[in-house]
């Protein structure tokens, strides 16, 4: 494995979002507020000429989409405006192109790489080689390594109609 594959694998690994809130999502406020609490056509070019302004800068553009994202979960959650809310996630699908050169290479970075790193990305996707369900069967022996339902949970109180012995008030 070269080590420009390593250095790839170990960006996309440390990556994390910023703390701090993107302008970006400033700005789509800003245009948001400008016009009334919409999103017409206008605003929307204008905020797609503000992502297409980061160009080739993958880590930028990632960076001001999760601002746009916020400003998304804001108008959806916040605002209750579902309509602004997809026509922005739409705006933000329409960049997913832009990222499938770099996520090419870092998957054949990873086939490179190869043995247990590449299970463990294939077991997170889902595909890998002992990805069967386990079904529990009543009467069988639980699976190796198994915890108890009992020792996670506490059984709660008896229902008030329960059965009180002698004595019992």
């Amino acid at each position: 494995m070269s080590n420009e594959d390593q250095e790839l694998l170990r960006a996309v690994r440390e990556w994390r979002p910023p703390k701090a809130l993107h302008p970006m999502a400033m700005t789509a406020f800003g245009v948001y507020d400008e016009n009334g609490s919409d999103l017409p056509p206008q605003a929307m070019a204008e905020l797609k000429a503000a992502l297409d302004a980061y160009g080739d800068d993958l880590k930028g553009l990632a960076e001001a989409c999760e601002g746009m994202t916020r400003f998304m979960l804001l108008l959806s959650e916040h605002y209750k405006d579902a309509p602004n809310a997809q026509k922005v996630g739409a705006l933000l699908r329409s960049y997913a192109e832009r990222f499938e050169p770099f996520w090419r290479k870092v998957a054949e970075a990873m086939e490179r790489e190869g043995g247990a790193k590449l299970d463990s990305f294939k077991g997170f996707m889902g595909d890998a080689k002992d990805d069967k369900a386990h079904v529990a069967k009543v009467g069988a022996a639980p699976p190796p390594n198994s915890v108890p339902l009992s020792s996670m949970l506490q059984p709660g109180r008896p229902p008030p109609w329960a059965k009180k012995g002698p004595g019992d008030k």
